[in-house]
């Protein structure tokens, strides 16, 4: 009987690391895993849920708020309505073009597309999974 209902991934642990468990446990010593979440980010949970749930009901009811703007100006035929803290503008509908550049190297071997790449740096950052 197969009593695998389930595949679970999961990240391979460097060498070095378990090299470092296995000899910390062969000196009785207490083993410092450098992927546990350091303590003063462990009682931050809670406080990061919950930010993360006030941002996405702030998203949701602006989306909900942006669509009725939006179909009151369409509906008015107007673009641009102003206050004095706030401008709100309409963009009208358009269309964009893309290069589909597998396709063109596909189809294009000869070219060397080097000479169009446009290099850009991209900051590091965060990402939280709940």
């Amino acid at each position: 009987v197969d009593h695998i209902n389930e595949v679970i991934f999961v990240n391979r642990i460097p060498s070095e690391i378990c090299k470092e468990l296995l000899e910390a446990d062969l000196k009785e010593e207490n083993f410092n895993n450098p992927f546990s979440i350091p303590e003063e980010y462990k009682f931050m949970e809670d406080e990061i849920r919950s930010l993360i749930q006030t941002k996405n009901d702030a998203e949701e009811r602006l989306a909900e708020i942006k669509a009725k703007i939006l179909s009151d100006m369409e509906n008015s035929g107007v673009k641009t309505w102003t206050t004095e803290t706030m401008r709100l503008t309409r963009k009208m509908p358009s269309t964009r073009i893309s290069l589909n550049t597998s396709k063109l190297k596909a189809e294009h071997p000869e070219i060397d597309y080097s000479l169009y790449e446009k290099t850009s740096n991209v900051a590091g950052s965060l990402m939280i999974a709940v």
